[in-house]
């Protein structure tokens, strides 16, 4: 039986957002943008809350509109508060998206006190960070720090 890696040629994550013919498994980049997570990335994320001090929570991302707050807020940060330049679709959709969101779990800060600017029935996201696990990291072609890394000379 032929091993998967000799069926399928290693593939990065971008090369891997693009749709291939009965390639099963691929991820959309319009995923990523609708806020969608791949099963993958589904699958083992506890459901409960990490921590929760007073009414902030730490928890990870449960559905799609919370992916998107996380999205928003990078947004905020990276590119109305920081130097950052936004390109055409992320001005357009006003946040901070990429392939990787598709694959990663979305560690939140969530604060009760506080409302969520376009849905007052939820709280407000205050901070977030992506986290990626190792075994989907192998299979997408690698950290995204990895294409980052320079070499010392």
């Amino acid at each position: 039986m032929a091993r998967r890696d000799s069926l399928y040629p290693p593939r990065n994550l971008f090369e891997r957002s693009r749709p291939a013919p009965a390639t099963p498994g691929l991820i959309s980049a319009l995923q990523a943008y609708g806020g969608l997570q791949a099963w993958a990335a589904r699958t083992h994320r506890p459901s409960q809350s990490l921590g929760r001090l007073g009414p902030l929570e730490v928890r990870l991302a449960q559905t799609a509109a919370e992916v998107r707050q996380a999205q928003k807020l990078r947004y905020r940060v990276f590119y109305q508060e920081g130097p950052a330049i936004a390109n055409p679709g992320r001005l357009f959709a006003r946040r901070d998206v990429d392939a990787y969101d598709a694959i990663c779990d979305h560690l939140l800060v969530l604060d009760h006190a506080a409302r969520d600017s376009q849905n007052a029935n939820r709280p407000a996201v205050v901070g977030t960070y992506r986290l990626l696990r190792q075994p989907l990291a192998e299979d997408y072609g690698g950290f995204y720090t990895a294409g980052n890394s320079t070499s010392a000379g």
